[in-house]
């Protein structure tokens, strides 16, 4: 048996993405050797966590979308009806419900009813540290691997659209934009993540930036 050892040295932008084995080994090790390591996240230092004291489960999956050419991570845009943060990008996921076996249950259901993704088809590959959210959450970020053929069917009443975040584009440094903002509570260092028409901002561009991370200390750009 040939056990993987993966020449880290290899950029991500020259890999072959031809063979989709291989390439799910590629993040699953960059996983595995980066646990522990603290979240880039800007909005876990949020001076509003202050005064929340109980912050509930949750979970979202950061579905990674192989075909040969490429990989991609599929967000969403939520709908602007909904009462908590109405059309901004996501991943899909929500809250942990009783029944849930465990948050990657939970990332999986809710991707089940907010898209219809197969659970059976997708890959749990690690995760990703939890994040605290103004809205008193602790979110976990499930990796996910897809292999097969999807189309998206988005559930109308809380997803707008369905779209892919090329894998390349999140790692590209020039596509990573902070700036700073000023709250009566004192200046907030926010994070973003411009793409074609999406402005990814918040928790989700502080999850990708977490995952990010994580993959350049694997291998560069």
């Amino acid at each position: 048996m040939t056990t993987y050892r993966p020449d880290n040295n290899q950029p991500w932008r020259t890999l072959n993405w031809q063979d989709a084995s291989l390439a799910a080994e590629e993040f699953r090790t960059a996983l595995s050797h980066n646990r522990g390591l603290p979240a880039d996240s800007p909005s876990a230092r949020h001076p509003l966590l202050r005064h929340i004291e109980h912050f509930r489960p949750a979970a979202v999956l950061l579905l990674l979308h192989w075909r040969p050419q490429g990989v991609d991570i599929i967000l969403t845009k939520r709908q602007y009806h909904l009462k908590h943060h109405p059309g901004q990008i996501s991943l899909p996921g929500g809250r942990q419900d009783p029944q849930d076996r465990d948050l990657a249950t939970t990332a999986l259901r809710e991707a089940r009813e907010e898209i219809g993704l197969p659970s059976e088809q997708v890959r749990i590959l690690g995760e990703l540290p939890a994040l605290l959210t103004v809205s008193g959450y602790e979110v976990t970020p499930l990796v996910g691997w897809l292999d097969q053929p999807f189309r998206a069917t988005p559930n109308p009443g809380e997803v707008a659209q369905v779209f892919h975040l090329p894998l390349l584009y999140l790692l590209n440094p020039d596509h990573i934009r902070r700036f700073r903002i000023e709250r009566r509570s004192g200046p907030v260092d926010l994070l973003t993540i411009p793409y074609q028409a999406h402005f990814i901002w918040g928790a989700s561009a502080s999850m990708l930036s977490s995952f990010r991370q994580r993959l350049l200390l694997h291998r560069p750009f």
